[in-house]
């Protein structure tokens, strides 16, 4: 897998140095020149409670009991049909119209409204790879996000002022990049990780652009992909009506494990270190959500056993207090096991009312 990198900022503040999947975000009350395109925020929905209780007694929102999680898991089937119903714009080519199709899939079969391709956002994405792939590394571009102007294709410092520079108005930019040499592997390098997922499931980002540019990185040749995504200036987001989860009920194929030791800043390692099992996240649409129980299963038959893993939240990971983030993550401590069923089931709280969630997935 690639090394990625990733930092926040918020406007006034400076650059915090992460990595692995570059993702990095900014936030203004109003940035950029003219021109910033509108889309639909969000159309979707999921469930409130799909299932039983974590302990498989009664379900925090007093619905009726379960005594076998694994039995009262949803199992969708995923939903990919939106994959290409996001907007492309009126500018973008074969690259951008197949990372918004490979990003909408994702997206939208958790329940969100499409991306959509923005001309702005692809100016920016193009002129930052550009940058990435004309200059050399260790005088132009120690952090991947950042440039500096004395260099060949300076737009920006970073990702706020370059999509500025582009035209874009907006609220909130975030930007990711990373090496791998497909459109469809970069999108899904950045699906499976613990911070750099976040950007394709926040339901204000509607405006995103990708552009990717071939060149020198480190001692070899790659392909410098970069995706930036927007919150525009005065747009009213419309909120899911609940958190979204990924991977979304009924997945199939989904990767068994994460290596967690390429993705900077480091996740917390699982006991006996590298790779643990796949990122399972909740991404809800506003700050009052907690989780208060938590539990993975692997189901096999009659079988239904828990299986040991990792819980990241704000409480506990200081990398989503940097970012400002109240998603939550889990991965099991080992790998999992290939072609078998998993079972996540949470409980907590959202928008100060009981919330529970029971899902299954599948690994590839």
């Amino acid at each position: 897998m690639l090394e990625q990198r990733s930092s926040l900022v918020r406007r006034g503040g400076s650059p915090c140095k992460h990595a692995w999947w570059l993702v990095f975000a900014l936030a203004a009350s109003a940035c950029g020149g003219s021109g910033a395109g509108t889309s639909n925020v969000d159309g979707g929905s999921s469930a409130s409670d799909g299932g039983a209780a974590v302990d498989g007694g009664p379900r925090a929102d007093g619905g009726a009991a379960c005594a076998d999680p694994c039995a009262c898991a949803e199992r969708g089937p995923a939903d990919y049909s939106r994959a290409g119903s996001g907007r492309a714009s009126s500018d973008g080519g074969a690259d951008q119209l197949a990372a918004l199709v490979r990003a909408n899939r994702w997206r939208t079969a958790a329940g969100l409204s499409a991306l959509n391709g923005h001309t702005q956002l692809e100016r920016a994405a193009l002129a930052h790879a550009s940058y990435l792939a004309g200059n050399v590394q260790a005088t132009c571009w120690a952090n991947a996000h950042s440039e500096t102007s004395t260099c060949a294709g300076f737009t920006g410092v970073s990702p706020g002022p370059r999509a500025a520079a582009a035209g874009y108005r907006y609220r909130t930019v975030t930007e990711i990049i990373d090496w791998r040499p497909t459109i469809d592997d970069a999108v899904d390098t950045w699906i499976w990780t613990v911070y750099h997922r976040r950007s394709f499931f926040n339901h204000a980002l509607t405006d995103v652009g990708f552009a990717r540019k071939y060149g020198p990185y480190r001692s070899r040749q790659e392909f410098h992909n970069v995706m930036s995504f927007g919150e525009p200036s005065g747009s009213t987001p419309t909120r899911p009506a609940a958190p979204v989860v990924f991977p979304v009920p009924g997945q199939t194929g989904v990767v068994a494990a994460f290596d967690g030791a390429r993705e900077e800043p480091l996740p917390a390692a699982p006991p006996s270190g590298w790779p643990s099992g796949t990122v399972v996240s909740v991404h809800p649409p506003s700050t009052s959500f907690t989780v208060t129980a938590h539990k993975l299963y692997r189901s096999g038959g009659s079988a239904c056993t828990e299986v040991a893993h990792r819980f990241l939240t704000r409480d506990n990971d200081p990398n989503l207090v940097s970012r400002d983030s109240y998603e939550v993550f889990l991965y099991a401590d080992t790998a999992l096991a290939a072609r078998t069923e998993y079972v996540v089931a949470l409980e907590g709280t959202f928008d100060g009312r009981p919330w529970s969630r029971t899902w299954a997935f599948t690994t590839e």
